[in-house]
């Protein structure tokens, strides 16, 4: 069940979603606004958040990682991801236009670097199993960091890449 929402109904509706507008030109919650889906975007950060939640947690598990702060800052990436639709991002209203950029780069940030604490941890448990993960999730931070670098902003073709890699990533850990 979970790779088949991992590979392929997660992606689908991500792209499904992200074609609806020029993928350069406009993100996720632009394409909420323009086309008033508010609810659609809603369910969709819900199946994300609690799919990647649920997976990293069975990762962390499997390999015997349970730092005290995991719980809580997971947690917090999960319920950043579910609630960053319901504020709505509008150029009349700065402060909240800031706090849904702030929600929306803080949920993918804590899931990223709690990977990394995890691989941190994983080069004392199995090196080599570090290593293949380690260059894997390497590549997809300095891509999309490349990517945000070169479009200037968050659009719609990196919001799909950071949740389909990261489907990727978790699915095919051990691989």
């Amino acid at each position: 069940m979970k790779k088949w929402l991992g590979f392929l109904v997660i992606p689908f509706l991500s792209l499904a979603y992200a074609f609806q507008a020029p993928l350069l030109q406009e993100n996720f919650t632009g394409i909420a606004n323009k086309f008033h889906q508010i609810p659609f975007l809603f369910g969709w950060s819900i199946l994300v958040g609690v799919y990647n939640y649920v997976l990293s947690m069975q990762l962390f598990q499997r390999y015997g990682w349970k730092p005290s702060y995991l719980q809580i800052v997971a947690f917090i990436a999960v319920m950043l991801c579910v609630l960053n639709p319901l504020i709505p991002y509008q150029e009349s209203r700065p402060h909240l236009a800031s706090l849904h950029v702030l929600f929306s780069m803080l949920s993918c940030v804590l899931f990223f670097a709690l990977h990394l604490l995890f691989l941190g941890y994983l080069s004392t448990v199995d090196l080599d199993l570090y290593l293949k993960n380690q260059k894997r999730l390497t590549l997809i931070v300095v891509t999309l960091v490349l990517l945000l670098f070169c479009f200037g902003s968050i659009n719609s073709l990196i919001e799909c890449m950071i949740v389909i890699w990261m489907n990727i990533y978790m699915l095919r850990f051990e691989v």
